[in-house]
């Protein structure tokens, strides 16, 4: 009885595992997402964690605006109080001869209309601060962006290139694998020795091994861009792009002069510096009295609806202006002022040190492209004689008029060549984005 319990077990415990092995199978034999560019780059904006920090901080900077515009406008204010007392002693009735507790019952009202008028012009230059601060924000958040931008296409390119060099590989390890076959026939047929057979296991055993090597950063890649994208690393995904070469319209000069107008990074320090100008002045505008007005209602009486009527005896009613001047305020005044001193110093060396930057940016760019292309040129020079030198040496170890090692040297020349070329196109693809990313193109793509 206890044995057939244990097989039952033993049933089920194999038909859950198998469940499970199915189910696993099917799972990974799901059909990867494919992603084209300009979706991955659409997916990174709406996910990532930065361009949604900026886009608030965008937000409140907007939400500022509401406050230094409100500022100008009168501050209205209004309270209604209930009062009942009582005496605290009892007093007697002098027709009952009986105490009693004397109770009375207030109402207090009070309206309030109170303005500044001016305030040495901080007001006015707060209003230009937020404004600055608004637009410095705008820029913030482009930059975030652009910056998202240029790292999607830099896991988008470096995922080409794997894939690229993936199938370079896998056309390696078939030559490889007709090559051994070859070599064999030639070696049953007396036409080769044992050691080009034994030449050609190698070569196609690196080539299988290198081959792993590809797959491994093929999906390393994949990881990569799945990463960049805000989702599970282990994602199945896929790219529909291939790697080419964009022209390029821009020169030097204008690439700067462009940057200069669009670079966020460069615009939000222009801001920046403005900004300091603004808070200088507001920190100067301390040393400046304050003419304010007001007008105000009070009205005290037992009864509520008595609150309500506007003459009456106990109604109270100013009407004032205003004009005070702060003394001394524990040199509060004068560490604002040197405060915003120095902020405005600070700024003004970020704005030049930025400006640096830019142009570092796109000059650097524009070396990384001039290289790119030269490379491209001399790989598209090194393919073709790489293909033409494995087609000759083909022929001739057909003809046994070469080695074997002759023509696994030929194999190795064109896959080197083939992969330099895919490099150089990722490396212009990036360069240019790099480029595009300086001068603040807008674009997504």
């Amino acid at each position: 009885m206890i044995a057939s319990k244990l097989k039952r077990a033993s049933f089920w415990v194999l038909l859950f595992l198998l469940t499970i092995s199915v189910s696993a199978q099917g799972q990974t034999g799901l059909s990867p997402k494919v992603y084209t560019l300009q979706e991955c780059i659409e997916t990174a904006l709406e996910r990532n964690y930065q361009v949604r920090s900026a886009y608030n901080s965008l937000a409140a900077a907007r939400g500022g605006m509401w406050q230094a515009w409100g500022a100008l406008l009168p501050r209205v204010g209004s309270n209604l109080d209930y009062y009942e007392t009582w005496a605290g002693v009892p007093r007697i009735n002098p027709r009952t001869g009986l105490p009693y507790s004397k109770k009375a019952t207030y109402y207090s009202a009070n309206l309030s209309i109170n303005q500044v008028i001016f305030n040495g012009g901080y007001n006015w230059f707060n209003i230009a601060y937020q404004k600055n601060s608004k637009r410095s924000a705008e820029h913030s958040f482009r930059y975030t962006k652009q910056s998202l931008i240029l790292e999607v296409k830099e896991k988008y390119f470096a995922l080409l290139k794997a894939k690229m060099l993936l199938e370079i590989q896998r056309d390696a390890v078939k030559r490889g694998e007709e090559q051994l076959k070859v070599a064999e026939s030639r070696y049953e047929l007396g036409a080769a020795s044992l050691s080009d057979v034994l030449k050609a296991k190698v070569s196609y055993g690196n080539d299988r091994l290198e081959l792993l090597n590809a797959e491994n950063n093929y999906k390393l890649a994949q990881s990569d861009l799945n990463y960049v994208l805000n989702q599970d690393v282990n994602t199945a995904i896929e790219v529909v792009e291939t790697l080419t070469s964009p022209e390029v319209t821009y020169t030097y000069e204008g690439a700067l002069r462009l940057a200069l107008e669009s670079n966020p990074s460069y615009r939000k320090a222009e801001y920046d510096l403005a900004g300091a100008k603004n808070l200088s002045w507001m920190a100067h505008s301390g040393w400046w009295p304050t003419l304010s007005w007001g007008v105000t209602h009070s009205a005290d009486a037992t009864t509520s609806s008595d609150l309500f009527k506007f003459k009456q005896e106990n109604a109270t009613y100013t009407v004032y202006a205003r004009l005070s001047f702060s003394i001394f305020e524990n040199f509060q005044r004068k560490t604002n002022v040197s405060d915003a001193k120095f902020n405005l110093r600070t700024q003004k060396e970020n704005l030049e040190n930025t400006k640096n930057a830019v142009a570092l940016e796109i000059r650097q760019a524009f070396l990384n492209i001039e290289v790119a292309v030269e490379k491209l040129k001399l790989m598209e020079e090194s393919v073709a004689s790489a293909e033409e030198d494995l087609n000759l040496a083909k022929e001739k170890y057909n003809l046994g008029a070469a080695t074997i090692l002759e023509l696994l040297d030929a194999e190795v020349s064109y896959k080197q060549a083939t992969s330099s070329q895919v490099e150089a196109l990722f490396d212009y693809n990036l360069a240019v984005s790099s480029l595009e990313k300086a001068v603040g193109k807008e674009t997504l793509q």
